[in-house]
């Protein structure tokens, strides 16, 4: 369109988390009221779907505290919306909320997922440990509690399977099983699927059947101490953020 670009629309409660996740497809907005660390303390832990014409609540979903933040955790398409679920994915009409079917990507309670893509017909689930919070991580001021249960995160913030499904029907489609995939490096585009693992390399997979296509060494160094540290000039992850020589990108 052309300027003059005008509001629109407003909609309570005015303000939110942090970090919460937004999505926006096919008319409508959905927030995940999930931000753990500076969580407004009168909101909800909730999905919120609205109209994104005129803002206009169209409906809501509890989500566990433990939701996670900041991270690919709603996809949305014209037809279905899915959503992180503990250790699966509940696919939903994005218009009503209501539920279609939920999708088990693991049964091990020690694992849940941390990132899902969607791209040619195909869901993408990363599963890995789940991430760990102190019990005011909540608050707003800076303790040091609240710092280790963060670095505790960053630490755990890393994929050991990757599962692709047909995003029809739910039925699984194959499994990549692997230390350290780094969760904000995984990507869906053109039939393939890239991602990085074990700090040591880049690999591209067919997205419908799993089968390795290429595979190159790119090695970079641990991140440095407990928290986000130094890289030594290359680039990576600790939980959501991309950083380079200390600098967040």
């Amino acid at each position: 369109g052309s300027a003059p670009f005008e509001l629109q629309w407003t909609g309570k409660p005015y303000y939110g988390g942090h970090w919460d996740i937004h999505v926006v497809c096919a008319g409508r907005m959905f927030t995940a009221q999930c931000s753990v660390f500076q969580h407004p303390r009168n909101l909800p832990y909730e999905l919120v779907a609205r109209s994104a014409y005129n803002g206009q609540v169209l409906w809501r979903r509890p989500i566990a505290q433990d939701f996670g933040e900041s991270a690919s955790l709603v996809v949305a398409t014209p037809e279905r919306l899915f959503l992180k679920d503990s250790g699966g994915v509940l696919v939903l009409d994005p218009e009503t909320g209501t539920e279609v079917r939920r999708i088990t990507a693991t049964s091990d309670a020690t694992q849940h997922c941390l990132w899902l893509l969607v791209s040619d017909g195909v869901l993408l689930t990363l599963t890995g440990p789940v991430q760990k919070y102190s019990k005011d991580a909540d608050d707003y001021t800076n303790t040091l509690p609240k710092r280790r249960a963060q670095d505790e995160v960053n630490e755990l913030f890393v994929g050991r399977e990757l599962t692709a499904w047909d995003a029809a029907t739910g039925a699984e489609l194959w499994r990549f099983a692997e230390e350290k995939i780094d969760p904000a490096k995984l990507v869906a585009a053109n039939g393939c699927a890239y991602l990085y693992a074990k700090r040591l390399y880049a690999a591209c997979l067919d997205l419908k059947s799993g089968k390795p296509i290429w595979k190159t060494e790119a090695p970079i160094a641990e991140p440095k101490g407990p928290g986000m540290g130094w890289i030594d000039g290359h680039a990576t992850v600790k939980n959501m953020a991309i950083h380079r020589q200390g600098a967040t990108v």
